[in-house]
Formats: C-alpha cells, structure tokens, sequence
C-alpha cells in the first residue's frame, strides 16, 4: 500500500482474518501477511473438526446431542443468545485494534451482518473473500 493521504502503510497495517476457518484459511492467510511485515491475527469460532491450525479460537457453544423440544428449547432459547453475547463483546474487543477486517467466510460477527455497517462507520476498511465449490455439470 501507497503512503498517499487516505492509505495505511503495510508495516504499520493491523488485519483481522476470520471469524471462519474454512481448511485453516485464517490461519494460513494471517502468517502470509505476517511474512510481509503485516500485524495479521487470524481468528475462528470453532476448533476445527480436522485440526486445521487456527492462531485464536473464539469458544462459541455447540448443541447438546439430544432430541425433541430439549434440543430446540436448547438451541433457540439458551445457545442462541449465549453465543450473541460472546460475539457482541468479542466484536467490541477487536473493534479498535485493527485497521482492516477480512472476512473469509459468510460468517461476520453478527449473523445479520449489521457489523459491516458499524465498521463502515468507524471508518475501518473491509475485504470480503468467500471461497465456493464449484462443481460443473456432467453432459
């Protein structure tokens, strides 16, 4: 990045990788631009069920195996808001610290997406990058 009014240089550049791990993205991406001199932290929600490598794990509660209304009392009315709680305060907790957010995966802080908004309006800068399957069809 240019040093013209309006950049950030690279050395002084603190980005945000996350919050998915989608085959240790975040991972892989912070330490590539940590290699260039960038400050990079990649985060996730989950330890990921392969072991893909993760720099820092947000804990987020899973559902319990169970069935029936317990599962759904469980899921929508306990887990749910837990899980809003810790992403509301770890949204707050990165808010200021970095400079660039890179999403890499569908997943944002919020599951609305109304975080774009705020970060727009702090003025920090945003990078989306969703990688897809694509699967051709067959004649």
């Amino acid at each position: 990045m240019s040093t013209e009014k309006g950049k950030i240089s690279t050395s002084k550049l603190r980005v945000f990788v996350g919050p998915g791990n989608t085959a240790g993205n975040a991972h892989y991406i912070a330490r590539s631009l940590r290699s260039v001199g960038v400050r990079a932290t990649g985060y996730c929600y989950h330890v990921h069920e392969f072991g893909y490598a993760a720099d820092r794990v947000i804990p987020q509660f899973r559902s319990l195996k169970r069935k029936g209304i317990v599962k759904l009392v469980n899921n929508r009315f306990v887990l749910r808001p837990v899980n809003a709680v810790i992403r509301f305060w770890f949204f707050l907790s990165v808010l200021f610290r970095y400079d660039l957010f890179y999403f890499i995966s569908p997943i944002t802080f919020f599951e609305n997406h109304r975080d774009l908004a705020i970060l727009k309006f702090f003025g920090k800068k945003n990078c989306l990058f969703f990688p897809r399957l694509c699967r051709e069809k067959s004649p």
